[in-house]
């Protein structure tokens, strides 16, 4: 009889010691989310860590494709290349907001608009010129200035030259203004 008692105290001590165990488990865990600076798919990562403290002892990634990517892929605008991630932010275990540069171009890879604009850059210029639009794009330095020139590009894009190029006129005035490093030098002679 005693024996039975003591099997159960170390079955019940056992099994709350897993119980604990695996509650720190998933509750210790940091999550982030980082951007590929040259084709802007994502990768989320949640690191099981010891608590409190930055010991990793398993790690789940996950790329996923944005907006932008799918458009990059489909028009070829970058060569095939091993992810260059830049994190953007992240949080868990302790720590309450973690942020990287990737922050600043992270809203560029799910923009609609800006993937309308790389798309229609290459249709009505050229792959090399939404090449050189893209890569300001995912520059953390410049890539609100190229989400703010794509705010008004249509989701759908422009039908024909002549409603692209009326548009391009439109907006010369902020598109010249993005700097030295602008891609402008590039498409204005292709303007009538």
């Amino acid at each position: 009889m005693k024996r039975s008692r003591l099997s159960r105290k170390r079955i019940a001590f056992i099994s709350i010691g897993l119980l604990v165990t695996g509650l720190v488990a998933f509750f210790c865990t940091f999550g982030s989310i980082s951007v590929c600076n040259v084709c802007g798919a994502t990768q989320t990562e949640t690191d099981f860590q010891l608590p409190f403290i930055d010991v990793t002892y398993w790690s789940m990634k996950h790329v996923e494709s944005t907006t932008l990517s799918r458009t990059v892929e489909r028009l070829n605008l970058c060569p095939p290349h091993q992810h260059e991630f830049v994190f953007a932010h992240g949080g868990g275990n302790g720590v309450m907001c973690a942020i990287g540069q990737g922050r600043h171009f992270l809203g560029a890879c799910q923009y609609d608009e800006l993937s309308a604009f790389v798309a229609d850059v290459a249709k009505y210029r050229s792959n090399s010129v939404a090449a050189e639009w893209l890569t300001e794009s995912l520059d953390p330095d410049r890539s609100s200035r190229v989400m703010y020139i794509a705010r008004s590009f249509p989701l759908t894009g422009f039908v024909d030259q002549d409603k692209f190029d009326g548009w391009w006129k439109e907006n010369l005035f902020d598109i010249t203004e993005m700097g030295p490093n602008s891609p402008v030098g590039n498409t204005k002679t292709s303007l009538p």
